[in-house]
């Protein structure tokens, strides 16, 4: 018996989260949540490094390629239908495995969010102008000036996160990060989260290696295949955007690929911020992963 009920599998990409949520969920004879809010989406596999059909066989995975990229989904809306499932999971298991890396989801499943404020349509349509008028950069710029606590760790490069805050901020006048610390609306459950610490350049290294697999995988293909739907939300994404850069000719197919790489490692390098800044995350070398088991189990602290 586990000694929490829901067991968190956390951590930077490339660090193993999903072999290790299926040996937990077979060995406690359980199912596992994702918590990745790009894994959701069907029409994304490569690119966002779905579990493997022998990982997904093993264990039934739920918010894995549930969703189009054409249906807006948003941590608002997880945090709704994920706690649904983990408590069912939880009635019938005794406990849910819970894995991801998008910080925000775990966030709002765990700790829910302040109530957001109403954000105007005039706002809205007046942060949109003006990130066409001015680009990325300077948008950039106005969220790292209104919120750094926010421009920490959120992708920078996802336009679409960066102008929610900028919105919240001009609409209430407060950084968005105030209502994500709130977080007011606990999940009635324990939890406890775990996860995979490798030394920075092995890490790296692991990226670095998924990278060059995914592009013999058919990552190019599968970017091509979705080129004409590049100004989704669901495709502001590392992985897509430089592939989307090649082939509007901006960079070269060789800068691109190098291009995935530094920005996997700016992406991983922004969810161990928020790891430490709010996940509480109990971390394993590689070579103690043994030990975890017994420490869910409580037989170890």
């Amino acid at each position: 018996m586990t000694r929490a009920p829901v067991l968190v599998v956390a951590g930077p990409t490339a660090s193993g989260k999903t072999a290790l949520a299926v040996k937990l969920a077979r060995h406690f004879g359980t199912e596992v949540v994702s918590a990745d809010s790009r894994q959701v989406y069907r029409e994304l596999r490569i690119g966002v490094s779905r579990p493997t059909d022998n990982e997904l066989q093993q264990v039934r995975h739920h918010f894995i390629a549930t969703h189009s990229i054409h249906e807006p989904f948003t941590a608002g809306d997880f945090q709704r239908e994920a706690r649904l499932v983990v408590s069912d999971l939880i009635n019938r298991f005794g406990c849910a495995v819970v894995c991801g890396g998008t910080g925000l989801y775990l966030r709002a499943l765990l700790h829910g969010f302040d109530s957001m404020p109403d954000v105007a349509a005039q706002v809205r349509e007046g942060v949109q102008r003006d990130y066409r008028e001015n680009g990325l950069a300077w948008l950039q710029e106005r969220v790292r000036e209104v919120d750094p606590v926010y421009f920490e760790v959120v992708d920078k490069a996802n336009p679409q996160r960066l102008m929610r805050a900028l919105e919240v901020y001009r609409s209430s006048g407060l950084p968005l990060s105030t209502y994500h610390k709130k977080g007011n609306d606990h999940f009635p459950a324990e939890a406890i989260s775990v996860g995979i610490y490798w030394p920075r350049a092995e890490l790296y290294q692991r990226i670095d290696a998924r990278v060059h697999q995914m592009v013999a995988d058919g990552l190019i293909a599968e970017a091509e295949a979705l080129f004409e739907y590049r100004q989704l939300p669901a495709l502001q994404t590392v992985g897509y955007q430089e592939l989307f850069a090649w082939m509007e000719g901006r960079l070269s197919k060789e800068d691109a690929i190098a291009l995935i790489g530094q920005n996997t490692r700016q992406y991983a390098k922004r969810q161990l911020t928020w790891l430490r800044r709010y996940g509480s995350v109990h971390w394993f070398a590689p070579d103690r992963q043994p030990e975890i088991i017994p420490f869910l189990e409580g037989k170890s602290s």
